[in-house]
This record gives C-alpha cells, structure tokens and sequence, in this order.
C-alpha cells in the first residue's frame, strides 16, 4: 500500500484530490496548505490566507521547483481566486509588498 501523503489532517484532502503528486513531491506543503484551505473554508476570503502563504514562502520554493507536478496545485487555486506567484521572488515580493500595506 501507498503510504497516505498529508495523514492526519483535515482539510487536505481537497487539495490532495487533484494535487497528491504534488503534495507527495513537496510534503512540507501538507501542513501550510491544510491550513490555507481552512482558512479559506472559514471566510471565502483570499485576504485572509494571503498572511498563511507568505508565512510559508519557503515551503512554497518547493512547489515552484517541481512545476511539472504542482502546477496543477497552482492552476486550481487560481480558479478559486488564489493567486499563487510564479516563482519564489515573486512571492517574497508580494509578501514585502503585503506587510509594508499593514
């Protein structure tokens, strides 16, 4: 048997659903994107987990490294209006960008 990729937590398995290779590739994305799609389940806002991914910038370096099986994960979010950043500078800018805002 396959072991489970992200066991035991909650929210995951939607982004597992279309995005397990990529969870699989980069299991440091589990726990950030269990809680982004939390977040995001609590308030349908993407202000709201903006904070979470810039958090988790580095965790994301990962994803940007292996497109050819996270795309998906980036295509899919940006169908919900999540905009996840092309690539690692781009994300630490946006994330500069979002905390000289606050």
């Amino acid at each position: 048997a396959v072991a489970e990729v992200c066991p035991g937590l909650q929210n995951i398995g939607v982004v597992r659903g279309f995005a397990e290779n990529c969870l699989a590739t980069c299991p440091e994305l589990c726990a950030p994107m269990d809680g982004i799609v939390g977040r995001y389940f609590q308030t349908s806002s993407i202000e709201s987990v903006k904070p979470l991914i810039c958090a988790n910038a580095s965790s994301f370096d990962c994803l940007f490294n292996h497109t050819e099986v996270c795309g998906i994960m980036q295509e899919t979010a940006g169908t919900f209006g999540i905009q996840i950043p092309a690539s690692g500078p781009q994300l630490r800018s946006e994330c500069k960008a979002l905390r000289d805002s606050n």
